[in-house]
């Protein structure tokens, strides 16, 4: 019996040495999994920095981006803040976003919004830009009279601590009021 079979290969059968070669090609830059890697690159290189793990998650969610396309993203961002007593750049679907809207609604205030949809890429770019700009990349990131003032519960410093402590200190309504946003 000893020689009466000899393997052949399936033209249908693909090898150990094929897969891996498939595997390394679909993370090729024109590979349909190229963005993960990426992404994955992206965050690694972040937490390796020391940059907060939420912020490395929004630039790598965001992708690459060239010095030019991230300043006017910031640019643009920044010109929207000023452009309504209250805008919050929020997720349609963010606890904390929907919370702020209706603390907002309560109180009578007009204000706008931006919405940085997590499932396209201008959202993600955005969040991450001003993020970076702004210390604190969650939603929503709220600016009243064009000046960032925290999220909904919380902010990145005691200047911009969120609206739920300017509200518990009294300063959120004589804020809105100034921007002519009640």
């Amino acid at each position: 019996l000893a020689g009466a079979f000899t393997p052949t290969r399936s033209p249908n059968r693909v090898g150990a040495r094929d897969a891996m070669q498939t595997r390394r090609s679909a993370f090729d830059s024109d590979g349909p999994l190229a963005g993960v890697a990426t992404s994955l690159r992206i965050f690694s290189d972040n937490v390796q920095k020391g940059t907060d793990l939420k912020q490395a998650m929004a630039d790598a969610l965001a992708g690459e981006m060239s010095d030019a396309e991230e300043v006017e993203m910031l640019e643009n961002a920044l010109g929207l803040s000023k452009s309504a007593g209250c805008i919050m750049f929020t997720w349609e679907k963010s606890p904390a976003c929907v919370n702020a809207r209706k603390a907002l609604d309560r109180m009578g205030c007009k204000y706008e919004e931006k919405d940085l949809d997590p499932t396209g890429p201008e959202g993600n770019k955005m969040r991450a830009v001003l993020g970076r700009h702004l210390g604190k990349s969650s939603v929503p990131m709220v600016f009243i009279g064009g000046k960032y003032v925290g999220g909904y519960s919380d902010g990145p410093n005691e200047e911009a601590p969120g609206l739920v402590p300017l509200s518990f200190d009294g300063k959120l309504r004589p804020m809105l009021e100034e921007a002519g946003a009640l």
